[in-house]
């Protein structure tokens, strides 16, 4: 995901996943005040999402499902690979195995 993004001056959603995503998820996506919206689950993407995107009103998606979470994030609504959409609940603890969106 390139970092030039994080430049753009309206923006209220960005739809990526099923993209075949690598890297990580740019800082500068947090600064994006008119962003709501994130979706960059069933992507390759690694790392650390930071607490910028926490302090900020946008709701993320991402492969960040417990016990191997390809991303960490304390705030994202999370995902994980091996379950269809249409089993997913809604909850945004990332760090509770019980908890999945």
């Amino acid at each position: 995901i390139p970092s030039e993004l994080g430049l753009l001056k309206i923006i209220y959603v960005m739809r990526l996943q099923k993209n075949k995503l690598t890297g990580s998820i740019p800082a500068e996506l947090a600064s994006l005040t008119t962003l709501t919206f994130l979706t960059v689950h069933r992507n390759d993407l690694r790392g650390k999402v930071g607490n910028a995107f926490c302090q900020t009103n946008m709701e993320i998606r991402a492969d960040c499902k417990w016990p191997d979470p390809e991303i960490e994030c304390d705030c994202c609504f999370c995902f994980s690979d091996d379950r269809p959409l249409a089993e997913y609940t809604g909850e945004r603890d990332c760090k509770d195995t019980a908890k999945t969106l």
